[in-house]
């Protein structure tokens, strides 16, 4: 079963390896979360999106993501339904375009996603329905795709998916963290606050020097914390100059204890 969380922010700038477009069927741009995303990817998203001919209401397909910030590669563009009432097939078409979304992600090789509230905005479908659609659906993901990121555009949103999430279970756990950190980040003093970080979290793990010049980092626990680490080293708050960082997630080995330097 995927890692499912909700967050609130800017989809733009989530950092996953695809982000979904709750688009028109034009594929060309249009207001709210898909304009943003147009903007952010520049012209060539519409472009492409003109190439695959449009999208059917509930079907998904995938582009380049072109001017977006690594490491999104891929943006899948899904239509949803206007709402009319609840009589004409909406959650159907809303709970196809979670399932579409999800299988177009697993052939693009995409291990996590994040996803708008589809259908939320100007099609109006009603916020509290298509939170339980949502987590219903995405807690169904195939294999291959191991992260969904929830991304609310504000706080009533984000407080109705959570709550979905807390009643479906699949609510904040346990995790594994493993990051590549690359930069000026072998010498001692990274991997040692590196280690009081992750301790302070209450993680376990390991940072560890490679042969490539990158440093190793593993981190076992609350998936919150392993959130607040990662993000510690990808903002380049630690001693040398961090330039990259790649990441993956994984269930916990339970297998660490404390936090080690190597």
């Amino acid at each position: 079963m995927a890692r499912i969380e909700v967050v609130l922010g800017d989809i733009t700038r989530e950092k996953t390896d695809a982000i979904v477009n709750a688009a028109n069927s034009s594929l060309e741009g249009g207001g709210g979360v898909d304009g943003a995303i147009h903007r952010a990817a520049g012209p060539d998203l519409a472009r492409a999106g003109r190439d695959l001919g449009g999208c059917e209401t509930g079907d998904a397909k995938a582009t380049s993501a072109f001017r977006l910030n690594p490491p999104v590669i891929h943006v899948i563009h899904t239509v949803g339904p206007v709402w009319r009432g609840g009589g004409n097939g909406e959650a159907d078409l809303l709970a196809s375009c979670y399932r579409r979304c999800l299988e177009v992600a697993a052939e693009t090789g995409a291990r996590s996603v994040a996803f708008p509230a589809i259908s939320t905005g100007i099609y109006a479908y009603p916020a509290a329905d298509a939170a339980r659609i949502a987590v219903r659906e995405l807690s169904a993901a195939p294999a291959g795709v191991e992260e969904i990121r929830l991304v609310a555009f504000d706080e009533a949103t984000r407080d109705l998916l959570s709550a979905e999430l807390d009643r479906a279970g699949t609510g904040p756990r346990d995790a594994r963290l493993t990051a590549w950190v690359y930069g000026r980040v072998q010498g001692v003093g990274f991997r040692a606050s590196t280690r009081m970080r992750a301790t302070d979290l209450g993680l376990n793990g390991s940072a560890a020097n490679r042969d490539d010049g990158s440093v190793q980092v593993v981190a076992e626990g609350p998936e919150h914390a392993c959130r607040e680490l990662l993000d510690w080293l990808e903002h380049g708050r630690t001693p040398g100059r961090v330039t990259r960082v790649t990441r993956r997630w994984g269930a916990p080995s339970g297998a660490q204890h404390g936090f080690t330097e190597r």
